[in-house]
């Protein structure tokens, strides 16, 4: 018979309505607030802004800034500077040191119409913001009203682009903006972009989730999922790949915020495509792209357990689930310890700084997996936690223990050792390291990107670390073998801190990662971590 309360449902499946503001009271009850945060398989999403960009409807020359963007190569000098390193949608620069060197002068005709230059525009425009102070809010807010305007005009132009190719148009006699870049690969490339941009800039899940469902779909209608036997040229077959591992890892990026799965199932073991390419590290682009798949796997389990387990008969089921997700983990990560790192050479061409932060994020990516699927056991021992997962039929309220009870804690640890596969002080070191490799990979990043895709992995370390420190005080016993209360506290105030550091270098030009980051500043005071602390991990 089925027990509809084996585990109760904390989680209804919308992201939107798990606000930071609507659990958080300050250091008033931070026990219910980690418990709370622990009935979300991501973060909690910060407060709406009350500020709506204005569309213009001007000409876009306008907003390029005089001298700055004054033709395509600019701006793809700029992704291959800014976005390319940790967001790669295009192939290898064609001729680094001719093609995409600055204009001299001032081209006062110039207007880009170009939907891929147009949606680069929406994610390097606001990359200005960063260097521009607190006290000059007028010009921070024009830049946000042209990248709003921008992303808008993108989409607007990926539409009558798409509607020209559906009407028999060709759009091979548009003019290539990238020589191995044909242009019909622009609209799911300014899909990528777009949904970037109402990731970091906007917050907005739904309409990341559109756009990476554009993107996909726009690449499977150009069969990029399949090997073309008609593509003659390396360049070209490189870009194609690219293009269709792109719009996957779009996809993957918004089922992992949105904590939903892919509205298309997709087997990528099956597919004809290969892999792209790197000259300098062997299968990066496969590992990345695993490591990404991974952690979808591990917020999806997450997922299911929140919402609950209606029936014993489905323990079984989870139980090999967090087992086999825990495995997949460790063999991947196995895989990255034989990977000979890259050395300094001088190099500083796009492609090299490309290889060398796939790697570091892949590594990031699969200890933020390795953190989800581990801290609920490390952590569901503890009352205010245990009550949260606790429950009864609901026709036995007269025989529930009182929560703080023996009985009732044996009750709730019972059901948990049913479902998850290994002790607690496994999970609880899983956690630690993870959280601290996270931040050795963010200290290496911090000072080479301008741009950050992967913010939520800092944020479930800081988060996650946040909570180890404050249901672990000072007054409880040595938790593992090889690392003493007092390390071990240190170690978790300090991947806080690197967490907000990490954070406050992308936020000037975001207000919602400015949002996100105020959240974590404001849980980790009332945790009492001192955030001018400076003994913290010194790759930060």
């Amino acid at each position: 018979m089925d027990d509809p309360e084996f585990l109760p449902m904390l989680f209804s499946g919308d992201m939107n309505t798990l606000e930071f503001d609507q659990m958080f009271n300050a250091d008033h009850d931070l026990d219910g607030f980690f418990a709370d945060l622990l009935c979300v398989p991501s973060f909690p999403q910060p407060r709406r802004s009350d500020f709506t960009p204005s569309f213009e409807d001007a000409s876009l020359r306008s907003w390029l800034g005089v001298g700055q963007y004054n033709s395509d190569n600019d701006v793809l000098k700029a992704y291959y500077q800014y976005v390319h390193p940790c967001f790669p949608i295009l192939p290898p620069p064609a001729a680094e040191n001719d093609v995409y060197t600055a204009n001299q002068g001032y081209d006062q005709a110039y207007e880009p119409t170009s939907p891929l230059i147009i949606a680069l525009l929406s994610i390097t425009i606001p990359i200005q913001t960063s260097e521009i102070s607190a006290n000059q809010g007028s010009e921070a807010t024009l830049y946000t009203n042209q990248a709003y305007s921008l992303a808008h005009r993108a989409a607007e132009t990926c539409a009558r682009w798409s509607v020209a190719t559906d009407c028999n148009s060709p759009l091979s006699e548009k003019p290539f903006v990238h020589p191995d870049v044909p242009p019909e690969l622009e609209i799911p490339l300014a899909y990528c972009l777009l949904s970037l941009y109402h990731y970091l800039h906007r917050g907005d899940i739904a309409m990341m989730t559109s756009f990476a469902e554009k993107a996909h779909e726009a690449a499977i209608q150009l069969s990029l999922h399949k090997e073309c036997t008609e593509i003659r040229g390396v360049a070209i077959r490189e870009a194609r790949s690219r293009a269709w591992w792109a719009t996957y890892l779009c996809v993957c990026h918004a089922s992992m915020v949105s904590c939903k799965p892919p509205i298309r199932a997709i087997n990528t073991r099956t597919l004809e495509v290969q892999f792209p390419t790197s000259e300098y590290i062997s299968r990066v682009w496969e590992r990345y792209i695993r490591a990404e798949e991974t952690l979808v796997a591990a917020t999806l389990l997450l997922v299911s357990l929140v919402k609950g387990i209606r029936s014993k008969e489905s323990v079984p089921n989870f139980r090999r689930s967090f087992g086999a997700v825990d495995k997949m983990i460790q063999a991947q990560l196995a895989q990255l310890t034989h990977v000979e790192p890259l050395t300094s050479t001088g190099d500083h061409s796009p492609e090299y700084k490309l290889a060398k932060s796939l790697h570091t994020i892949t590594r990031m990516r699969l200890m933020s997996a390795n953190m989800k699927i581990h801290r609920y056991r490390a952590l569901m021992e503890y009352p205010a936690i245990s009550r949260k997962f606790a429950s009864f039929p609901p026709l036995d309220i007269s025989e529930r223990p009182p929560s703080e009870s023996t009985d009732f804690q044996s009750a709730v640890l019972a059901k948990v050792e049913q479902i998850f596969p290994f002790p607690n002080h496994y999970s609880l070191q899983s956690c630690i390291n993870s959280a601290l490799a996270v931040s050795e990979c963010l200290g290496s990043l911090r000072n080479d990107l301008t741009v950050a895709p992967f913010i939520c992995s800092a944020i479930i370390a800081g988060y996650t670390a946040m909570m180890m420190l404050h249901f672990h005080g000072p007054e409880k016993r040595q938790l593992l073998p090889w690392l003493p209360v007092h390390e071990f506290r240190n170690h978790c105030q300090s991947i806080t801190v690197a967490t907000i550091k990490f954070l406050d270098r992308y936020s000037a030009g975001s207000s919602h990662l400015d949002r996100l980051t105020c959240d974590l500043r404001r849980a980790a005071t009332a945790c009492g971590v001192d955030l001018e602390l400076s003994h913290f991990n010194p790759a930060i």
